[in-house]
């Protein structure tokens, strides 16, 4: 089975990286590779698109190929676009929902996986332990001021790492890791800051805890006091690790839009390879 499938928002890298274990898997850049010259050439049997991309060439070409599963990620869909499946956020209110949602393509609200794939077995590592660790790879306008105040703060009575691919101006950023590193990183500090809320799933599939960024300063002091102070068990971490590979994984959701498309046959050996790595990661 042939898939090809633009860039997706980040929340859905870990799903790409699924399916490019199991599937004849290429990334698409309809701006350098017409879709026309996609359809003809590679002859995807299933079409992974963000909405951003979509346009009227677009949707005139993939009318003209009813046969190819289109998998649109967005929150609409456009007029003319027959998708086979719109991928829309778990948090879509229900106003949005009743415009969305039709006879005519079936509406999945994904939730969020762990990208297992790439950040996964995380190790205990001393070179990385530290109270509170911080992997900063989007920075924002406004909430940027936010996130120094709440990181110098910490800084003063904790030891804090910062790393990531986006460079934040504190004396605790120590560059970019790899993927690799930040599973160990992970395992490795009491809590691990989930600013945006996208990493919890990856730092508890690692062993780790996540900290949300929307707490106050003072109750960040007494979460991370209780943890020195012998709180925390590993059994709680244990359990929330489990849980989170049993059912929340990017394999978990690549299966379920691949029973939701119903391509039987086609996609049997894909779901059995994701069911294999399923699990490995579970032994």
């Amino acid at each position: 089975m042939k898939i090809i499938s633009t860039e997706l928002p980040q929340r859905h890298y870990g799903l790409v990286r699924a399916a490019s274990q199991v599937m004849d898997f290429n990334i698409w850049t309809p701006q350098t590779y017409p879709v026309y010259d996609v359809l003809d050439e590679v002859k995807p049997d299933i079409i992974f698109i963000d909405l951003k991309q979509v346009n009227r060439l677009i949707i005139a070409a993939l009318n003209e190929y009813p046969h190819v599963k289109v998998v649109l990620f967005g929150q609409g869909v456009p007029r003319d676009m027959n998708p086979s499946i719109l991928v829309a956020s778990p948090t879509t209110s229900p106003m949005i929902r009743k415009n969305i949602e039709s006879e005519d393509h079936a509406t999945l609200y994904l939730r969020n996986s762990a990208n297992i794939v790439d950040i996964f077995n995380g190790q205990y590592n001393p070179d990385y332990e530290c109270d509170i660790a911080y992997i900063c790879n989007v920075i924002k306008p406004d909430t940027y001021e936010d996130q120094i105040v709440k990181l110098a703060n910490l800084a003063e009575r904790y030891k804090i790492k910062v790393v990531g691919s986006a460079r934040i101006a504190i004396p605790q950023f120590l560059g970019s890791i790899t993927y690799v590193a930040t599973a160990d990183l992970y395992r490795s500090a009491s809590f691990s800051l989930d600013y945006y809320g996208d990493q919890q799933l990856d730092i508890a599939a690692n062993g780790g805890f996540a900290m949300p960024a929307n707490l106050t300063l003072d109750e960040m002091y007494s979460i991370l006091d209780d943890k020195r102070d012998g709180k925390k068990t590993s059994k709680a971490i244990n359990a929330l690790q489990r849980s989170i590979l049993y059912s929340d994984t990017c394999y978990h959701r690549l299966i379920e839009i691949l029973d939701t498309l119903q391509l039987s046959d086609i996609s049997l050996k894909a779901k059995q390879k994701l069911g294999d790595k399923i699990s490995c990661v579970l032994e």
